[in-house]
């Protein structure tokens, strides 16, 4: 299907809802589509839908119904995971590969292979899904194959993020002006060489305010408090540089049955390597400060200078009123050959609901969704687009440039910054977006491993830090069912 584009989408508000099939009196076949976003990623979503269900290829007849509580990814799991035995699960949703294994093993999620087929004979489609971006593709058709051992293919994606290291640009200014030495670190070395100068230079200024380029920088805070570099996610911390150390995480037989693997001798060579950063108040995690989920509230007090976070959570730490100017910048690396990022984000997924006709309906939503309005969601969102086409269109091309215009606000530069660090970095060959196997309990694992990092970094007053092999231990101790053979 191909519609005529009028972007970007300004719908908004109630017309938004009534032409995304919200109308108390739209009596056409509903299509289920639920999803866990909030209110400002499903406002966007819905002008798109909006479009769709004006102008589609089955919109006489057929209306997307679109269905977000705002709760969560894995609330929506649950919801779903709950209507399989009544069989009221929609015709769409939005996952993750552990969801869609569960969705699976429920016989509840459908396979797309039969519509690739015939989008494939079909001289007229001009869908292609090698257009989808590789590393972003990984995830919809690694969790089971057929009986002649292909991959099936079993969602496409949708809304694309990764982690990013955003820098207080101010701040670094200020650095750079009594140690000119001081840069952006590139790899973890250079974070330690830098680390250990910026404390250098901040231990001279803590308890005092001063001015730079216009800005007041605000120091009166003890040194214990500050950290050079931060990451959000130890779970995501974990992973990454499990295989930046040259480490396995997990590894999976099928969507059924899946290991950890991770508790090697480089995973406790690259702990080793971070505690150590972390013994010199070099790196800190939530847990630092005693935060439980984000650094942002440090990276705006001044108290770190770089931050690792998701780049769709960029508004996090934004500062208000433009008390500092911030910088996004790829997250360090170990070498060369190891420039590994994580890839974050949800697929859209078909399930064995409704007629033939209505899965028809939803495998043509899919498409148009993923491959063709997918540039407009992305530039909306802090998200990236999933395929080549969109990744190159003119209005993602026009998004890219505007972040280096006049007027631009600190949010929508940081939106273009996350995005040209995604285009021109992250999409290098040099690098790896990776998704790890998806199978039954891999949320259990992920949940599991993000207690090793802090019970490294942090601990209560007067007590012991846990040595490498205890953090690993009290990780693994409840994940036997996943112990390798």
């Amino acid at each position: 299907m191909k519609m005529k584009k009028t972007r970007l989408f300004i719908l908004t508000g109630a017309l938004a809802m009534l032409l995304a099939g919200c109308g108390d009196n739209d009596k056409r076949t509903k299509i289920n589509f639920w999803a866990g976003f909030g209110t400002k990623i499903s406002d966007n979503l819905k002008a798109q839908i909006a479009e769709y269900n004006k102008n589609g290829k089955y919109s006489e007849n057929y209306r997307i119904a679109y269905e977000s509580d705002g709760t969560g990814y894995d609330n929506l799991l649950d919801k779903i995971s709950l209507s399989v035995t009544n069989s009221t699960y929609p015709h769409l949703a939005v996952g993750y590969p552990d969801h869609m294994a569960s969705y699976i093993a429920s016989n509840i999620l459908k396979n797309i292979d039969g519509y690739l087929a015939q989008e494939a004979a079909d001289e007229n489609s001009k869908f292609d899904i090698d257009d989808y971006i590789a590393d972003y593709m990984v995830e919809n058709t690694s969790l089971e194959t057929d009986k002649d051992g292909n991959d099936l293919t079993w969602g496409l994606p949708l809304n694309k993020s990764t982690e990013v290291m955003v820098v207080n640009k101010t701040l670094l200014g200020f650095l750079q002006s009594e140690d000119s030495t001081i840069k952006v670190p590139e790899t973890w070395a250079e974070v330690e060489e830098v680390g250990k100068k910026i404390r250098t230079v901040m231990n001279a200024n803590f308890k005092t305010t001063q001015t730079f380029d216009g800005k007041t920088l605000d120091f009166n805070f003890d040194a214990s408090e500050f950290r050079p570099i931060a990451w959000d996610s130890t779970s995501n911390m974990f992973i990454t540089l499990v295989r930046s150390w040259g480490g396995v995480y997990t590894s999976a037989e099928s969507y059924k049955k899946g290991y950890y693997q991770f508790d090697s001798d480089p995973t406790r060579e690259m702990l080793t390597y971070f505690r150590d950063l972390a013994d010199d108040e070099i790196i800190g995690v939530p847990g630092t400060w005693g935060e439980t989920s984000y650094c942002s509230t440090q990276f705006l007090a001044l108290k770190t200078v770089f931050t690792i976070s998701s780049s769709a959570g960029l508004d996090y730490n934004i500062p208000n009123k433009g008390a500092f100017e911030l910088e996004v910048h790829p997250i360090p690396y170990k070498d060369a050959d190891s420039k590994v990022v994580i890839s974050q984000g949800t697929n859209i997924v078909m399930f064995k609901q409704g007629t033939s006709e209505e899965q028809d309906v939803a495998w043509d939503f899919m498409k148009y969704i993923t491959s063709e309005v997918n540039d407009v969601f992305a530039s909306q969102n802090a998200y990236f687009p999933v395929t080549t086409t969109m990744l190159n269109s003119d209005l993602y091309k026009n998004f890219l440039a505007s972040g280096k215009g006049e007027n631009v606000t600190a949010k929508e530069k940081a939106y273009v910054d996350a995005a040209g660090v995604n285009a021109d970095i992250y999409s290098d060959e040099s690098w790896n977006k990776f998704v790890d196997p998806g199978f039954l309990g891999s949320s259990t694992i992920r949940s599991a491993v993000g207690t090793i990092i802090p019970n490294l970094f942090v601990t209560e007053k007067d007590s012991k830090p846990m040595t490498i092999q205890e953090a690993i231990d009290a990780a693994t101790s409840s994940l036997s069912k996943y112990k390798p053979k």
